[in-house]
């Protein structure tokens, strides 16, 4: 999943504050090739760094899974649902919280 509009453009800001205070202080590489290798990582490895942007914005995904079943809830009373795997709820959480971002 790929965020769009103003939420692409927020989180790749956010995105690259974060990595000048938490990772590329020692390194000697250009922050926006960090962001576009962020791309790169597996979609399991995007998810933590989606949630903490998303954290900062105020709007919190909460996921839990219950007899085999994923849940999503959008803090605020905007979503919830229920899903087989944890990557189908994750695909949704993200397109809804992009769909809120923009709107």
């Amino acid at each position: 999943m790929v965020l769009t509009g103003k939420c692409k453009e927020d989180f790749e800001t956010w995105l690259l504050v974060w990595l000048k205070e938490n990772i590329a202080v020692s390194w000697e590489i250009p922050l926006q090739e960090d962001v576009d290798f962020f791309y790169v990582y597996p979609e399991a490895m995007q998810w933590g760094v989606y949630a903490d942007f998303f954290d900062s914005r105020g709007i919190e995904i909460c996921i839990y899974v219950d007899f085999n079943h994923y849940w999503v809830f959008i803090f605020g009373g905007v979503e919830c649902g229920d899903y087989k795997t944890r990557k189908e709820a994750w695909d949704h959480a993200l397109k809804k919280v992009n769909e809120i971002y923009n709107t």
